[in-house]
C-alpha cells in the first residue's frame, strides 16, 4: 500500500478511537505488543503485505490467471530460502518482487494448519520484517521512571477489570 494510504488510514483510526480526546497516545505506541504497553493494534503496512502475500499464494493456484503464470514464468511458484530468479522479475512489478522475497521468510502452508493460524503466521512473520531494521523506541514514562518492572505493568493493566462506570 502506498505511504499516503497507510498515512490517510493510520489518520482515520486515530480520529475514531480518540473523538476529540486530549489525551491522545500515536498509533505506533498502540501497535506495540500488550507486554510493551500497547494493545496489538493492527499495522497497516504489516496487514496489506499480509493479505497481498496470501492473495499472491491463492492466485498461484488458479491456473490461466495473469499473476499465476507470471509466477511461474519467473519460477516464483514454489518457495525458495533465496530467491534465485528475483532480477527476472521487472523493476516495475516492486509487489511481485516483494512476493518473491517474503517467500524465503514464510514457509507453506501445512496440511494440519488452520487457514486462522497461517494467516496470523504470515501477518506476525511480516511484523518481523518490517520491524528488524528499526529499534523500538523507548516510552517516555519508562524513561522517566526506569526501575519499574515496565513488563509485570502492562500485563497488570491489560488483566485488570474495567467496568462501564470506570469509563466515565
Amino acid at each position: 500500500m502506498p505511504d499516503v494510504c497507510i498515512q490517510q488510514v493510520n489518520s482515520a483510526i486515530a480520529r475514531y478511537i480518540w473523538r476529540g480526546e486530549i489525551l491522545r497516545v500515536p498509533l505506533s505506541t498502540l501497535q506495540r505488543r500488550k507486554w510493551h504497553g500497547g494493545w496489538e493494534l493492527i499495522n497497516d503496512e504489516e496487514k496489506s503485505l499480509s493479505l497481498l502475500f496470501r492473495r499472491f499464494q491463492i492466485q498461484n493456484k488458479d491456473v490461466g490467471t495473469t499473476t499465476s503464470e507470471w509466477l511461474r514464468k519467473w519460477d516464483l511458484s514454489t518457495a525458495y530460502t533465496k530467491p534465485p530468479h528475483i532480477h527476472r522479475v521487472p523493476a516495475t512489478l516492486g509487489y511481485m518482487r516483494q512476493y518473491a522475497m517474503d517467500t524465503a521468510y514464510i514457509s507453506p502452508q501445512e496440511s494440519s494448519e488452520s487457514i486462522v493460524a497461517y494467516k496470523r503466521l504470515i501477518y506476525n512473520t511480516m511484523s518481523v520484517l518490517l520491524n528488524t531494521n528499526t529499534e523500538m523506541p523507548e516510552m517516555r514514562i519508562v524513561r522517566l521512571w526506569p526501575n519499574e518492572d515496565w513488563p509485570r505493568i502492562w500485563m497488570n493493566s491489560q488483566e485488570a477489570p474495567v467496568s462501564a462506570t470506570d469509563l466515565v
